[in-house]
């Protein structure tokens, strides 16, 4: 293991955890993140856990490492996808009515979904983002 110190002394029966320091940590994310690097392989390569390279990209990404040197790419804007509301057709069944809610019908292509219009917001970003794909 690169740039990590070890507390090996003869109080403990087994080595402690290796220290890493910042700056190593900065570098290791900061060579995930580059367009078609493999977050495995590079952990790999330093003898390291991919879980635990995961878990620095994720407080590197919280700003815990300092601020990031590379431009993060931006989430996917969904503005292209066509969206109709139309009334229900005599071939498609009804749904069942609900006292609570209503029913709301997306359709992409050959995939026909109705939701209830108390579906949670995150669930919703979910289906929209599964069908942009």
């Amino acid at each position: 293991m690169v740039d990590a110190t070890v507390d090996s002394s003869p109080q403990s029966k087994r080595p402690k955890r290796p220290n890493f320091s910042v700056e190593f940590k900065r570098q290791i994310v900061e060579a995930t993140l580059k367009p078609g690097a493999s977050a495995a392989l590079i952990a790999r390569e330093h003898d390291i856990n991919a879980n635990l390279l995961f878990k620095w990209r994720r407080h590197y990404l919280a700003g815990d490492f300092g601020m990031p040197d590379v431009t993060l790419p931006e989430a996917p804007v969904l503005n292209w996808l066509p969206v109709a509301v139309a009334e229900s057709s005599p071939e498609v069944p009804a749904c069942p009515a609900s006292d609570s809610a209503s029913m709301y019908e997306v359709e992409c292509g050959d995939v026909r979904l109705r939701l209830s219009a108390d579906t949670p917001i995150a669930t919703l970003i979910k289906i929209m983002r599964g069908l942009a794909r």
